[in-house]
C-alpha cells in the first residue's frame, strides 16, 4: 500500500478494495466507474450483498475515500476491511496525516473504530469463484412524481449461470431528457406507485408499505395498495415519511435481519404521524410477501391476506435471534479457518498464529451471541408472547450449539492461548 504522505490519485483506494476481495476468490459486479457488488468477507454469500463505493472529498484535499455496506449483515467497515486484510487507512486515497481529524463527510462513524482484535488473517477455506455473470434484464420499475413524471428506474437483472438463481439491481435516473447511472445534483426520491398513497388518502384503506418494488407489485395484483421506496430504509427520507401522515399503514417485514431492522425504523418514524401503523410479518421463515403468496398462503378473507400482525417488542426479539444466527455464521466461518490453518502448521510460515486469530475471532462471535442470549433472557417473561418466547428458546439452543463446538475446538487444538482467545464461557459465568 502507498505511504500515508504519498499523494495517489483519485480512485486508488477503490482499485485496492477490488484487488483484495478478487485476490480471496470474492464475485464481483461493476456499478458504473466508482462503485461495484461484491460478495461479504464475512459471511457466506450467494448473491452479492457488499455495496462498495467511492466518494471524493468535500472538505479538502484530492482524492476521496471508499465506502463499504453490507445490507445483509449490517457489519461496520472497519470489520470489513480487516476481513481482507487492510487497514482503515487503506479506504483512503490520500488518509489524513497522524493527528488529523478525517473528513466526516468521506468516512462513517462505524469506519472509525479500530477493530479490536487486529485484522484477520485471508480465508483459505473459501471456494474461489470466476464466475462470468450472464446478467439478464427482468423488470425495470419506474418511480413517478404525483403528476406522473418518471425521475427514476430501479433495474432488475438475473443470472442462473451457477445453478442457484443471483439478482442484481441497477439504480438510474432522469436527468433531462436522459437516463443517467449517476444520482443527479439535488435529486429528490419518490415512492413506487404515488397512485396508491393518493387512493389511500382519499378511501381510507390501507397503504402496505414493502421492502422492494417487486413485494408492492405482488400486493398490487391482489387488490391492496402498496408502496416502497428505493434503496432500503436508509433511503426513507422525511419527506417520504411525510406522505404517510394520517393514513392507516402496514409495514410487510421480510423475515431476515435487515427485514426486522427496517420494520423497526419504519414503525419508529410512522406510528406517531399516521392514523394506524401494524406490522406483518410473511407466515414462512426467510420469506418476503411474495414467497407468502406463492406458497398459497394468501387469505383473500382476512384483512391483512394471512400474514400475522406482530409487535415492536417481538421485532426487535426476532432481529436479536437473527443478529445471533448470523454471529452463529461468522463463527462457523472462523472456527473451519482455525482448523484450516492449524492444519498448515511448520508447512506454511504464520500458519498458527493466523489460527490463533481465528480461533480467536470465533470465540468473539460467541459472545455476541452469550449477550444476546442474556439479554433476552432478562426481557422474557411470562406475559412475553409465544413468538418472544420461542425466539429466546433458539438463541438458547444456538448458544449451547455454539459452545459445545468452540470447547470441542480448543479441546482438540494445542494452540497457546492469548489474551485474545480467553473461554468466553468462563468469561461470562
Amino acid at each position: 500500500m502507498a505511504s500515508r504522505h504519498q499523494l495517489r490519485r483519485p480512485g486508488t483506494a477503490l482499485d485496492d478494495v477490488r484487488n483484495a476481495l478478487q485476490a480471496a476468490g470474492h464475485s464481483i459486479r461493476s456499478r458504473g466507474r466508482e462503485a461495484f457488488m461484491a460478495s461479504c468477507p464475512l459471511h457466506t454469500d450467494r448473491s452479492p450483498s457488499l455495496s462498495v463505493g467511492w466518494r471524493a472529498n468535500t472538505r479538502a484535499g484530492t482524492g476521496g475515500a471508499v465506502l463499504l455496506h453490507c445490507f445483509s449483515c449490517q457489519s461496520p467497515a472497519d470489520a470489513i476491511a480487516a476481513a481482507l486484510g487492510l487497514r482503515l487507512t487503506d479506504l483512503f486515497d490520500n488518509p489524513p496525516a497522524t493527528g488529523q481529524r478525517s473528513p466526516r463527510a468521506a468516512q462513517p462513524k462505524a469506519a472509525r473504530r479500530a477493530p479490536a482484535l487486529g485484522p484477520l488473517p485471508a480465508r483459505i477455506t473459501a471456494p474461489r469463484q470466476h464466475t462470468d455473470h450472464q446478467w439478464r434484464r427482468t423488470r425495470v420499475y419506474t418511480y413517478l412524481t404525483a403528476t406522473g413524471t418518471p425521475v427514476q428506474q430501479v433495474i432488475r437483472e438475473e443470472c442462473t449461470c451457477t445453478g442457484h438463481p443471483h439478482k442484481q439491481f441497477r439504480q438510474r435516473y432522469r436527468d433531462g431528457r436522459h437516463w443517467v447511472y449517476r444520482k443527479p445534483h439535488g435529486f429528490t426520491p419518490v415512492l413506487y406507485r404515488p397512485n396508491a398513497i393518493q387512493a389511500a388518502a382519499k378511501t381510507g384503506a390501507w397503504i402496505w408499505v414493502t421492502e422492494g418494488e417487486k413485494d408492492a407489485d405482488t400486493l398490487t395484483t391482489l387488490g391492496r395498495l402498496a408502496t416502497t421506496n428505493a434503496q432500503g430504509a436508509a433511503n426513507f427520507r422525511t419527506e417520504l415519511v411525510d406522505a404517510f401522515a394520517g393514513l392507516n399503514v402496514a409495514i410487510v417485514a421480510d423475515r431476515d435481519l435487515a427485514g426486522y431492522q427496517r420494520a423497526i425504523n419504519l414503525y419508529e418514524r410512522l406510528h406517531a404521524i399516521t392514523a394506524q401503523v401494524v406490522v406483518l410479518l410473511p407466515a414462512l421463515d426467510k420469506a418476503d410477501v411474495t414467497d407468502h403468496v406463492n406458497a398459497g398462503l394468501w387469505n383473500r378473507a382476512d384483512s391483512f391476506g394471512g400474514l400475522t400482525i406482530t409487535t415492536p417488542a417481538e421485532l426487535c426479539v426476532l432481529a436479536a435471534v437473527a443478529k445471533a444466527h448470523w454471529a452463529a455464521e461468522c463463527f462457523d466461518i472462523a472456527l473451519h479457518e482455525a482448523h484450516a490453518h492449524h492444519d498448515r502448521r511448520g508447512l506454511v510460515p504464520g500458519s498458527a498464529r493466523n489460527a490463533a486469530r481465528w480461533l480467536a475471532e470465533a470465540a468473539e462471535q460467541l459472545r455476541v451471541v452469550q449477550h444476546t442470549q442474556q439479554d433476552l433472557h432478562q426481557r422474557i417473561s411470562q406475559q412475553s408472547s409465544p413468538t418472544e418466547r420461542a425466539a429466546a428458546q433458539a438463541a438458547e439452543a444456538l448458544l449451547e450449539r455454539l459452545t459445545t463446538d468452540y470447547r470441542h475446538n480448543t479441546r482438540r487444538r494445542s494452540t497457546h492461548s492469548t489474551t485474545n482467545d480467553r473461554d468466553p464461557v468462563k468469561e461470562s459465568a
